[in-house]
């Protein structure tokens, strides 16, 4: 099945190669809420840990449920596939990729050459979040996967970049993959963006992994979108990124 067909609800066709794109991206729900208005915070600090101080049980249990319930439960035709898992981001993060060399790669799991390619966010922005609240879902349609991963650190982690040497890598068993930046203004207060493909071009089994790291107020959002076929454009990507920023605004308001 392909990607284009998966997330589609009927975006007109413009040409051939933009339906594709926009009709894979484009579903708005319509119960994302509004952005709330709050001071627009600093860009995160290069080097920045965590508070020693860690929260006490009671607030972190408190504040993964107010994560829960900001989280996207609906996309277009993709439905939960499980229910919501709360913790750290150290414990509930991951790719929504099927077992297997691939997916162990891309997460840091087994080593790509160069070495530390593939993953994103970074080690070292994922250490710093590590022990940080947090809430995570699921999304499924077919083969296609869209995770989302809430979490309220209590320092800023660290600036996301995509190294220049790890445009293009190659992952165990030589199968090569590119990751390029993905440029996302307007998204809450700050967003980054990765694309990655992994296979050989025109391979009816080639995938595209996108992946999303966005900040309303104190709350980070990471989403990842798996799946096979053409990849969609930036714009298209965009929306994705607008939607779930929206609702993770409307849903943790107490949190910001």
């Amino acid at each position: 099945m392909r990607i284009g067909t998966v997330l589609s609800i009927g975006v007109g066709v413009l040409t051939a190669g933009a339906a594709i794109a926009l009709a894979v991206f484009s579903a708005i729900c319509t119960n994302c809420g509004q952005v709330p208005t709050h001071p627009v915070a600093p860009p995160p600090t290069p080097g920045l840990t965590p508070s020693s101080t860690s929260p006490s049980p009671q607030a972190t249990d408190a504040t993964t449920t107010r994560l829960s319930h900001a989280l996207l439960t609906r996309f277009g035709s993709a439905r939960v596939a499980g229910p919501a898992r709360t913790g750290t981001y150290g414990t509930v993060s991951g790719l929504p990729l099927p077992s297997g060399p691939v997916r162990k790669a891309l997460s840091g799991q087994t080593p790509a050459t160069p070495r530390g390619c593939g993953v994103f966010p970074a080690a070292s922005w994922t250490h710093t979040a590590a022990p940080a609240p947090a809430a995570t879902i699921t999304l499924a349609t077919g083969h296609h996967r869209l995770r989302e991963t809430l979490l309220a650190p209590h320092a800023r982690p660290v600036g996301l970049t995509l190294p220049a040497r790890c445009r293009a890598f190659t992952l165990p068993g030589g199968v090569p993959a590119r990751s390029a930046p993905l440029r996302l203004t307007g998204v809450g207060d700050a967003a980054r963006g990765v694309v990655t493909l992994v296979g050989r071009r025109g391979a009816p089994d080639r995938s595209v992994l996108y992946t999303i790291v966005f900040r309303v107020g104190r709350v980070y959002g990471v989403v990842h979108l798996a799946g096979t076929g053409p990849a969609p454009g930036g714009a298209a990507v965009r929306k994705v990124a607008v939607v779930y920023a929206k609702r993770a605004a409307a849903g943790a308001r107490g949190l910001l």
